[in-house]
């Protein structure tokens, strides 16, 4: 396997018609692997599934008579679990803020419904 994320992070490997990436359970979350699916399933014919307790093997092959995905596509993608990881941590983080922010904003409203 080669390492999209670093010399000792083996995470991916060619497969006929396709590629194989392992993620981890720790670093990237169900929604996140939804999501990053539901954007690509599209184009490319897309599986999962566990692999024991703490990995997904996420299949990336061509659809059909499509053409197969490319080292490019898969940076891609790699690049979209990342940043689709980080909008889900960033929302979480800021939740309390932004419930406050619209708390605030529509609070006039809410006193002219009375």
């Amino acid at each position: 396997m080669k390492s999209l994320l670093g010399e000792n992070m083996e995470n991916y490997k060619k497969i006929n018609g396709g590629f194989q990436i392992i993620l981890s359970k720790k670093l990237f979350e169900r929604e996140t692997i939804f999501s990053i699916a539901y954007k690509y399933n599209k184009k490319f014919f897309i599986t999962f599934n566990p692999i024991g307790e703490d990995e997904i093997s996420f299949v990336v092959k061509n659809k059909g008579e499509g053409m197969e995905p490319l080292p490019r596509d898969l940076e891609n993608i790699m690049a979209d679990f990342i940043d689709e990881q980080l909008r889900i941590d960033i929302l979480r983080r800021t939740q309390s803020i932004r419930n406050q922010i619209y708390e605030k904003a529509f609070f006039p409203l809410r006193t002219i419904n009375k």
